[in-house]
């Protein structure tokens, strides 16, 4: 018995709907969606969500997509965004890859430098 979609999802197709209205590409990172739906009314420059917090936007971006199946998922390994992307949009496809590529060099860059 479900009550319908839940705040954070709400929030989620409301940043889509103003990405769409803007002719961009959808690419929200769970940290976006967290920054939007989760910030407490009033919170100061520069808050940033705790781990529960972007662990519920994740959990909500992943329930959102199995009622939505005209986007996808990609990242969410390790430390890096879960990223919701529409995959019909070759532009926002594209962009998305190349972003999770380049963190994933990023990443290993980072990590071999420290090692050596």
């Amino acid at each position: 018995m479900s009550r319908g979609p839940g705040k954070i999802e709400r929030e989620i197709a409301a940043l889509i709907g103003r990405t769409k209205a803007g002719s961009q590409p959808v690419h929200l990172s769970s940290e976006a969606v967290a920054l939007y739906a989760i910030a407490p009314v009033g919170s100061p420059w520069g808050w940033k969500p705790n781990r529960t917090q972007r662990a519920s936007a994740c959990r909500a971006m992943r329930s959102f997509v199995r009622k939505h199946q005209q986007y996808a998922l990609t990242g969410g390994k390790g430390r890096g965004d879960l990223v919701l992307y529409e995959p019909d949009d070759r532009l926002g496809a594209l962009w998305v890859r190349r972003a999770a590529d380049s963190s994933r060099l990023t990443r290993r860059g980072a990590s071999s430098t420290t090692e050596g």
